[in-house]
C-alpha cells in the first residue's frame, strides 16, 4: 500500500512534518510493506487563482497562471 502525505506547512521540519514522521514510524512498525511519501507544497511554485474563469469557459489548459500545478498531477 502506498500513502501520500501532503504537507502544506512553510516550515521544512515543522510540526506537521514531525507528526507525519511519527505516523510513518508507527505504520512501518505494523506493516513493513507500506510506503509513505511526503509531498511538500512549499517546494512548488503555486499561484493563487485570480477568478478569471478561463479554465471554465476555455478549458483548464487555458489557465493564465504559469505555475507548477500540473507537476503535482503527474
Amino acid at each position: 500500500m502506498k500513502i501520500l502525505a501532503v504537507i502544506g506547512s512553510p516550515r521544512k521540519n515543522g510540526n506537521t512534518y514531525r507528526a507525519v514522521e511519527r505516523i510513518k514510524e508507527n505504520i512501518l512498525g505494523y506493516d513493513g510493506s507500506i510506503e509513505l511519501e511526503c509531498l511538500f507544497i512549499r517546494d512548488y511554485d503555486l499561484k493563487t487563482c485570480t477568478g478569471c474563469f478561463a479554465c471554465i469557459s476555455k478549458g483548464e489548459e487555458r489557465c493564465p497562471l504559469n505555475d507548477e500545478r500540473d507537476t503535482l498531477c503527474m
